[in-house]
């Protein structure tokens, strides 16, 4: 697994919401985690941490791993020493499967399924479970037409379920989006693609909290283009961007970017950006509704 950091807004390539920096994760091809690894530790706050993973090949271009894991965390203490009723445990487990089918084509096709029990104390110092769990699956198709051109189509669902003190929440994520890349010169390389997500949730009412409506559906439409180029034998590099998205909040978004960065050294360099990105709002902004007279009437403050 890698993990990339991408500090400053990157609204041109990620789209929304994308203002402070972007966290990448990617993940490791199922080739490279082939046999069998078994981990495992206790405690006396990690009381419990386990997982089990497994991976083997299937004919002459195809590859799989699964796995499973387990963690078990005990309370933290509070200030006066008390215990802060936070503990939590957790239970994941999922597949990959990566298959060269042609020279030219690579599919990937891999999901999760967890589940999660936490605590929390709440601002009356009353205890409470969260519950949280869900499931994902996603694929990814790839074609390379030739060393300086390759398209990318990718689509995933992700169904998420919490349930809080304060509501209980059901949603489903739908993504689709594709892109294409093509170098139209050794310093110049130019990619574009198209994206579309559907996110549908269901929110059940508290006494205090609710949302209207109970159950919304929102639509993200996208475009987006860049250009990166090379100068100076690759000491510097320019790279000019654009995303438009349609969402149903504010409609249109335009988010443009133009990034440098120059190499002084093996492990230096300096870069500046000049970015527009766009933070939407979310439905607890646009629908909420809260009712603060359970409040008042637990605390006996029933007037102001």
């Amino acid at each position: 697994m890698r993990i990339e950091v991408i500090r400053g807004p990157g609204g041109a390539l990620w789209g929304a919401n994308a203002v402070n920096g972007i966290i990448n994760i990617i993940t490791k091809h199922a080739k490279n985690t082939q046999g069998g690894l078994v981990t495992g530790s206790v405690g006396s706050e990690e009381r419990g941490m386990g997982g089990i993973r497994y991976g083997d090949k299937i004919g002459d271009n195809a590859y799989f791993r699964v796995y499973s894991k387990y963690h078990n965390h005990d309370d933290f203490a509070q200030q006066s020493g008390g215990s802060a009723h936070d503990s939590w445990e957790s239970e994941r487990g999922g597949f990959r499967f990566d298959w060269d089918s042609s020279p030219k084509d690579s599919l990937t096709f891999q999901g999760d399924l967890y589940s999660n029990d936490e605590g929390e104390t709440n601002s009356y110092g009353k205890s409470h479970d969260l519950d949280a769990s869900g499931s994902n699956v996603r694929t990814r198709w790839k074609r390379v037409f030739s060393d300086v051109s390759d398209v990318t189509v990718q689509m995933y669902y992700d169904q998420t379920h919490r349930k809080t003190s304060s509501l209980e929440e059901l949603r489903d994520t739908f993504d689709v989006d594709a892109q294409h890349r093509y170098k139209l010169d050794t310093w110049n390389e130019f990619t574009w693609g198209l994206g579309y997500r559907f996110t549908q949730d269901d929110i059940d009412d508290t006494p205090s909290l609710s949302f209207q409506p109970h159950k919304r559906g929102d639509n993200v439409f996208s475009i987006f283009m860049q250009d990166e180029m090379s100068f100076l034998e690759d000491t510097v590099k320019v790279t000019i961007g654009n995303k438009v998205e349609h969402n149903d909040y504010t409609g249109f978004e335009v988010q443009p970017s133009i990034r440098a960065l120059w190499s002084l050294a093996n492990n230096q360099a300096l870069w500046a950006a000049v970015s527009r990105a766009v933070r939407t709002p979310s439905r607890f902004e646009s629908d909420v509704v809260i009712d603060a007279s359970p409040y008042y009437y637990f605390t006996g403050n029933n007037h102001l």
